[in-house]
């Protein structure tokens, strides 16, 4: 029998962590060696006890709970990286998708498509996109339009997973944006004013309501721009008469940035008690030992002299307190009221949301010791949870640092060199050990006097470890990560004494409270829809026809008794859809075809007052930018990619486009066709007058008589009669309404028109069932019908939100004595943008004529899921 040894003060405790294969959907292999002790109590002595007796019940409960939680779905994290922070009106923003498992940073995700949204302050989107995963990850560009006004914009990317969380928890960024085009205008609010953070709870910064712990701040409602408001977290989340108790503040102004104070803590008798000092961006921590019946209030200061009077959360008279504390090992301390059964309590330790231990506590027994070597990189979750109540009595955030993290390094080939020549650079990137490393990475090159880099503003390292599992703006969160410095490490655990943890709920899981998941993993794109009868009763035994006339593309579904069908296909933006619907005689009567729309989520408080601000350094660079923007020719390199096509219970479909002559189409096809030019030869006022008078050679207008003795107009092209008009794509039954239409449309109006005749080849391209020939009308730009009737209810044409084709990086080359004396500036600010890096190796590009001080940056993460960053400057100007 297994004997193992451990320490204790009064009754033995210990978690031996070996139960991994118990979870291997989203555990996989253990961290860490299976022998070690990660939990154990803290004692003088050592004695042995069976394994077998050693508590596991709690951690075998717990692990289950998180496994079959993690079943219905585990989040999604989403990081975009830039080449650039800023950018010009009429620029192209280049990025690259990191999509990853947010509880273990790890590839791949079965969905295969990210939105990338551009937003500006009145929370309008200015431009969307989709985009679909190639073979290394997501990537793509945006095209910034040439008249958007100055101002800041949130870029904000998300997936169709991820819209069953908080939309806190998509991917946002503030960028921004200047117009350099004279007189241009600015993106302000309707009144001209920005708008003004206010200091409700609901909309303060730093978001505690999901973290259980009590929370104090001032009730007053900011008047002015020198006010400022303060909020009081007690470790553990509640202020408790067990002793002393550390208390972690945070001061925010007006406009949502932090204030630094000071201030005093007074007790309700009005004597003194401590004072507090913030540290670190309004942030600041003091000890307190409450008194039960007792209430505090502190008097604080702000730099700008403005004092405020706060009280503190109020003295509970039950629960439990959890104080931890770094030296060389987390020491956990739990203490509890009397009220409360010890051996009721069990610890739980989680890092981004992945159970790594859990037991419970003795009677007399309050110490916990946690090795943080087998701890993973991220935030740590440490929580005291009643075990039959299934809920957290305590909680507390710990940070824990990569300690093997992936190293990077970038050199150029040469030194000291002109403008418009190739430079190489050579990227390493392995593991702590010096081993190579693979994994998705992506480089940029920028010019380093223009594009200015603010030291801490958000990277990969800061929003996959940190920002993306914590509500609330972090001020400069690149800045715990410079360094190591326990001076860095301290400010960077009162960022965890004053954030709630949001991302994963641990009462939800204990007392199996499964989230709801109506959105799935987009693997594919779908498109849906409903038949109905045109009275609204049910039809059957309807056949559904998709077409892509653009791709010689077309797949014919039967349904019997649904109403709601849906096809899924995998297509580029800007395709159309031809969707027909036909009963069992195949015909298009007594048939209501409905596509449903494409929908978005909402998009609120875009971009905060408080992110608007830059720095009088980075500003003073974006002048000079959109300067040097204004100069800036660069023609654009696309080199578009063959959309590809995919049925869902087909395999995939051949795509051939039409080889009919460029100047015999007509909505791609060899029609029967007329131009502008010879509708004005005809003295017709309207198309149904041109048709009349011959305009279409073989089209003529008819009459026939049914049994009542009643005349019927009708349209034939050789003998054999029109089916259908396409007016704009937009499918109208060619019968006695259709006509009229035809006569309240102007000769003026028209662009083109044509006719395809039943038999004819070119009608098989349109995919057509039940249609014995077709008439085409294409209007003017700017045209539009003015009395238009219903279109054919069986028939339409949709066009789904697609993917964006990829486009080339463009960067030129300067290889021949021509390129060298080209006359066009080449005043880049991105020189080179590379997003399909997976290992070692070398990259070249061609520098431009500004001095060449280069900035080169490299992101990513490993196939063992390290997060690494690089950023470097380069100084290749001549001596």
């Amino acid at each position: 029998m297994a004997r193992t040894v451990i320490s204790c003060i009064v009754i033995t405790c210990i978690l031996s962590v070996t139960q991994w294969d118990a979870g291997t959907l989203l555990y996989g292999k253990p961290p860490h060696k299976q022998q070690k002790t990660l939990l154990q109590s803290i004692g003088q002595t050592q004695i042995r006890v069976d394994e077998e007796d050693l508590p596991k019940s709690f951690y075998k409960f717990s692990l289950n709970k998180f496994i079959d939680t993690y079943k219905k779905g585990v989040p999604e994290k989403l990081y975009l990286q830039l080449d650039k922070p800023y950018y010009c009106a009429g620029e192209t923003i280049w990025f690259k998708g990191y999509l990853l498992n947010a509880v273990t940073l790890s590839y791949p995700r079965p969905t295969r498509f990210i939105y990338v949204e551009l937003v500006d302050k009145r929370d309008s989107v200015r431009r969307r996109i989709k985009v679909i995963e190639n073979w290394n990850g997501f990537h793509n560009n945006l095209n910034l339009p040439r008249n958007l006004p100055s101002g800041h914009y949130l870029l904000r990317g998300y997936t169709q997973w991820m819209q069953n969380e908080d939309e806190a928890f998509f991917f946002k960024k503030v960028i921004p944006i200047v117009n350099p085009a004279p007189h241009a205008i600015a993106d302000t609010l309707s009144d001209g004013s920005s708008p003004v953070k206010t200091l409700s709870s609901t909309e303060h910064p730093i978001a505690t309501t999901d973290r259980q712990q009590t929370t104090a701040h001032t009730s007053e409602t900011a008047d002015n721009q020198d006010d400022f408001d303060i909020q009081f977290f007690p470790e553990g989340g509640h202020l408790l008469p067990l002793g002393a108790q550390v208390v972690a503040f945070k001061a925010i102004g007006t406009d949502g940035l932090s204030v630094e104070v000071t201030g005093k803590v007074f007790d309700s008798a009005g004597r003194f008690v401590t004072e507090l000092a913030s540290i670190h961006k309004g942030m600041g921590r003091f000890s307190l030992t409450p008194q039960y019946g007792q209430r505090y209030y502190a008097e604080v200061t702000a730099q700008n002299g403005t004092i405020r009077k706060v009280e503190l959360p109020e003295v509970e008279r039950s629960g439990c307190s959890l104080t931890v504390a770094n030296w060389r090992r987390l020491l956990c301390y739990m203490s509890a009221t009397p009220d409360l059964d010890p051996e009721r309590l069990a610890i739980m330790i989680l890092c981004r949301g992945k159970i790594l231990a859990s037991e419970e506590f003795r009677k007399n027994e309050w110490f916990k010791e946690i090795d943080t070597d087998y701890l993973l990189p991220g935030i740590c979750h440490i929580l005291v949870v009643d075990r039959v109540a299934k809920i957290p009595l305590a909680e507390r955030l710990f940070f824990i640092r990569d300690k093997q993290p992936a190293r990077v390094s970038v050199a150029a080939s040469r030194k000291h060199i002109a403008a418009r020549k190739e430079i190489a650079l050579d990227i390493t990137i392995t593991n702590y050990r010096g081993v190579p490393a693979e994994g998705r990475f992506a480089v940029s090159v920028t010019d380093h006097d223009l594009v200015r880099q603010e030291p801490w503003e958000e990277n990969i390292q800061s929003y996959l470890l940190m920002s993306s599992d914590l509500k609330g703006h972090i001020e400069d969160p690149a800045y715990y990560f410079k360094d190591n410095d326990p001076q860095t490490d301290y400010k960077l655990d009162l960022l965890m004494l004053t954030h709630g943890w949001t991302r994963f709920d641990i009462k939800k899981v204990l007392l199996d409270i499964y989230p709801e998941h109506p959105y799935p993993p987009e693997v594919t794109q779908k498109f849906t829809g409903t038949i109905s009868g045109l009275s609204g009763k049910q039809v059957k035994d309807v056949s559904l026809v998709f077409s892509i006339l653009r791709y010689n593309y077309s797949k014919r579904f039967h349904l019997k008794d649904s109403c709601r069908f849906s096809y899924t296909a995998i297509i580029p933006d800007s395709t159309v859809f031809m969707v027909q619907a036909l009963n069992k005689k195949e015909r298009m009567r007594g048939i209501q075809l409905t596509m449903d729309q494409d929908t978005f989520p909402a998009v609120r408080n875009a971009v905060p007052s408080c992110l608007y601000t830059t720095s009088n350094e980075v500003a003073a660079a974006m002048q000079s930018y959109a300067d040097n923007y204004r100069q800036l020719t660069i023609p654009v390199k696309q080199e578009p990619t063959l959309p590809k096509l995919l049925a869902a219970s087909a395999p995939p479909a051949v795509v051939r486009a039409l080889t009919v002559p460029k100047e015999r189409r007509f909505f791609g096809l060899n029609a029967n066709t007329t131009t502008p030019e010879h509708l004005s030869a005809y003295n017709a006022s309207t198309a149904l007058d041109a048709l009349k008078e011959g305009i279409l050679p073989g089209v003529s207008l008819k009459y026939t008589t049914d049994a009542n003795g009643k005349r019927h107009r009708y349209l034939d092209c050789l003998g054999k009669p029109i089916g259908l008009i396409l007016i704009d794509s937009m499918p109208y039954a060619a019968d006695n309404d259709g006509i009229e239409l035809l006569n309240n449309l102007r000769v003026s109006m028209i662009e083109s028109a044509g006719a395809i005749m039943a038999g004819d080849p070119q009608l098989k391209a349109y995919h057509l069932q039940g249609v014995s020939g077709l008439l085409l009308v294409r209007m003017k730009s700017g045209e539009a019908l003015t009395q238009p009737i219903a279109p054919l209810p069986s028939m339409l044409m949709f066009a789904p939100f697609g993917f964006k084709q990829e486009t080339e990086f463009y960067s030129p080359k300067y290889e021949t004595a021509q390129q060298k004396n080209d006359p066009v500036p080449d005043l880049r600010t991105t020189l080179y943008w590379n997003p399909e890096i997976h290992a070692s190796g070398t990259v070249s590009f061609y520098t431009g004529d500004r001095p060449a001080v280069y900035d080169v940056i490299l992101e990513g993460v490993t196939k063992n899921n390290h997060i690494c960053r690089y950023i470097t400057t380069i100084d290749l100007r001549p001596e």
